[in-house]
């Protein structure tokens, strides 16, 4: 009667020793999905915050642009012409994109023939200075084969207009 008392002692060691190992196995699964879920959220929270401070930021730049006297930007051929680059403007470009609130994007593309770099440069700052800015978004510069410090730029600005009330 021993020995079978002491085999169905082994067998429910052995059958409580299987059911902790599959039930730490379960457990480690379980784990290991809650585990990605908790990263999924932390990651999602991050990209919400990135969003947030990006609000705030677009929301502190239009408070900004609400205090300034003049609702459109300065006239860029104003700009050009104070520059000095009057004789290398070869084309521009104009396009208007309404935004919400009544503002809208002034773009303007402007191809500079051969300007020298550092008139360029120059013209970039005089742009951003205005108020409201003139943002450059974007660039592109061809050397000039004949002359060092020269290009052929294709300059796009972009600018804030507020509609009048």
């Amino acid at each position: 009667m021993r020995a079978v008392t002491s085999r169905w002692t082994s067998a429910i060691a052995v059958l409580v020793f299987s059911g902790g190992i599959c039930a730490a196995a379960w457990g480690s699964a379980l784990l290991n999905r809650r585990m990605t879920d908790i990263e999924r959220a932390q990651a999602l929270l991050n990209h919400l915050k990135a969003l947030e401070a990006r609000l705030d930021s677009i929301e502190e730049a239009k408070e900004h642009l609400d205090t300034l006297e003049t609702s459109s930007p300065v006239d860029l051929d104003l700009i050009i012409k104070d520059a000095g680059l009057t004789e290398t403007v070869a084309d521009s470009e104009s396009g208007v994109s309404s935004l919400d609130d009544g503002w809208s994007v002034i773009t303007r593309q402007i191809v500079l023939s051969d300007v020298i770099l550092t008139e360029l440069d120059d013209f970039a700052v005089m742009c951003h200075q205005a108020r409201p800015p003139w943002v450059l978004t974007e660039v592109s510069l061809k050397s000039s084969p004949f002359e060092s410090g020269r290009a052929k730029a294709t300059v796009t600005l972009e600018a804030l207009r507020r509609k009048s009330q």
